[in-house]
Formats: C-alpha cells, structure tokens, sequence
C-alpha cells in the first residue's frame, strides 16, 4: 500500500549504505536487483495460488528474471535450484510448466558458456576451493600433514609462506597472494583434491575448525571484521580511489555547512549489521511468516539459498557485498511479514 512505499523509500534515501551501493561498480546491486524482482514474482504466484504461472507474460518474464539472475551471479544457480524445488514441493499439479521453466532458464544461462571467449578461457579453480584452501591451510599450520602432502603444496605456495599468510577469516591472503600459484593449482585439481579428501578424516576436527572460523561472519551475530561492513573504509584503502575521493572533497556542491555535514554522515553511517545477523533476523521472519501465512516462505527462498551457498562456497564471508540481497530485501520482507493480509 501507499503507506508502505513511503516507509520503503524513506528507509532506502535515508541510509547511506544503499545509495553508495547503487553507485558502486559491483555487480552485487544488479544481482540484487534480480533477487528482489524474484521476490516479487513468487509473492505473486503464492497470492494467486500460483495460477499465475498459467499467464503467458508473467511466465515470460519469470523465465528471464531468473536467467538474468542466473548471469548476474555464480551463486544464481543455486537460487534457481532452491525456488525450482520449493515450487515443485508447492504446486505438484504444475510440474511440467515449472520444469519447463527450469530447462529454459538453465540452457539459456549457459549459452554464454559458449561463447569463443569464455571457451578459451578457463576459470581460476581458486574461487571454487576457497574453503578447502582454508582447511588445508590450517591443517598445515597445526602440523598435520604427510611429507608427501608438504611437497605438493610448496609447488602451490612455500609452507612457511602459507602458514604466516593463512588468516581464518579471510582467504584472499593465501589465494592472492604474489606467491600462490594459481596456475599450477589449476594444473593439478585432481591432486588437490586428493590431498584434501585424504586429510579429511584424520583431520575432520581440523576441517570443521577452519571451516567456521572462515564463515564466522555468516553464522554469528557478533561481527569479526567491521571493516567489510563500513564500505567506504574497503575503498579508501585503494590509493586509485584516493586520490579521487580527495579532490572530490573540495568540490563544494553544496553549501559547506550543509558537504560537511553530508560527508561526516556517509563516512560514519555506512553501515550494517553483519551475515549472521540479518540471517537470524530473516529467520524470525520465515518463522513468522509460517504461523500467519505458511504458503508464502516461498519469498524467502532466494534469500535463504544465497545464504547457503555462501556458507559452502563463499571468498570472503565477511564481505557485506556478498550479503548485498539481505541489506535490501530484509526492509520489504518485514513489510511483507508482519502485514495484516490475511489468506
């Protein structure tokens, strides 16, 4: 309702954390944009029982929403995936438009793949095995490794190299770091993952240890790294982006008074809570949602998977852009929660 869009749109102008990433060049906003429009298509199809899916246009534009949302991002599969089998689970008497839908968005999200450019190109295995460079990592600094094993990764990084670089929180120390070598990681998958399969028992303790302490940010409500959350402070740190910034500060669009006070403003209040927190709140919500409402948890479907695929795969966990969706999907999913529309 009106009162609604106004509470939204004075929410979204007032907190500077939206308007820097609606500016920034991520491509987390349009894989945003994505999710929310996913958000108001399968609100649509629990309101209407999902007869909508029997309405050409809407069907159409499903189909490309969620291809889009499939592009913007490698963890768009992974939605698809959870809202594809939350609509089977829903609506079985629409199995065969759903699957459809499915086998449409899935082939024409992979066409790209065809393209001469991305054939000639092979993707670096290190952003597909950021938490078991992490385990390995650990395990290596504990000491829990064959001489064989040792051998193997001095080729990818020297052992002592990795063990001063390996942070738990953070990935990128090791995997891009002047002294990994991607290529050779690329080389020998197989053998990597040999190694860590072979460790896995021997070092299940181990494994778990590193893997939360690498997602803490996405499990806790208490934040590690408040670094990742104030984004202007990940920025700043760029020289490239500094010297910019700077001479940005003396162009007075504004009266001074009024550039003073908007550049303390954004520079203290770009802000957020962290992972963890907006889950347990998007918890709340679904919990809510299943006593008033219980066919429509289907709206937070692309939310929960984006966690979970996070928590399986994710660089860098306590990198709010990879909570993007969350920071701007939380304000209309409480709209959503608590209004008094009844079935």
């Amino acid at each position: 309702n009106n009162y609604s869009s106004v509470v939204l749109i004075f929410l979204f102008s007032i907190l500077p954390i939206f308007s820097n990433y609606n500016s920034a060049l991520l491509r987390d906003p349009i894989f945003t944009a994505f999710v929310l429009l996913s958000l108001t298509f399968l609100y649509d199809i629990c309101s209407s029982d999902a007869s909508k899916l029997d309405d050409e246009k809407f069907f159409i534009k499903f189909i490309l929403v969620l291809t889009l949302l499939c592009l913007s991002r490698n963890n768009g599969f992974f939605i698809l995936i959870g809202i594809v089998g939350s609509l089977l689970l829903s609506y079985k008497r629409y199995f065969k438009k759903i699957f459809v839908l499915f086998i449409v968005v899935l082939t024409i999200s992979n066409v790209t793949l065809f393209l001469p450019d991305n054939m000639n190109k092979e993707q670096l295995f290190q952003e597909k095995v950021a938490i078991p460079l992490q385990q390995i990592a650990f395990v290596l600094k504990e000491g829990g490794l064959s001489v064989e094993d040792l051998n193997y990764l001095s080729k990818l990084m020297p052992n002592n190299t990795m063990k001063l670089n390996y942070n738990p929180y953070n990935v990128d120390t090791i995997k891009w770091s002047p002294f990994f070598n991607r290529e050779y990681l690329n080389d020998t998958k197989m053998q990597f993952m040999k190694i860590w399969f072979k460790n896995l028992i021997p070092n299940f303790e181990s494994y778990l240890k590193a893997y939360f302490l690498h997602t803490y940010d996405l499990w806790s409500i208490k934040e590690f790294n408040r670094e990742q959350t104030v984004f202007l402070g990940l920025d700043l740190r760029d020289e490239r982006v500094t010297v910019y910034f700077d001479k940005l500060k003396h162009v007075d669009v504004f009266p001074k008074t009024l550039q003073s006070f908007l550049e303390n403003y954004y520079e203290k209040f770009t802000v957020s809570l962290n992972g963890g927190s907006m889950f347990f709140i998007l918890l709340i919500f679904v919990i809510i949602c299943l006593q008033k409402r219980p066919k429509y948890y289907l709206i937070f479907i692309p939310f929960i998977f984006n966690w979970l695929s996070l928590m399986i795969a994710c660089p860098l966990p306590h990198a709010m852009r990879y909570m993007c969706c969350f920071i701007y999907g939380l304000p209309i999913l409480f709209l959503i929660t608590f209004s008094n529309v009844k079935e």
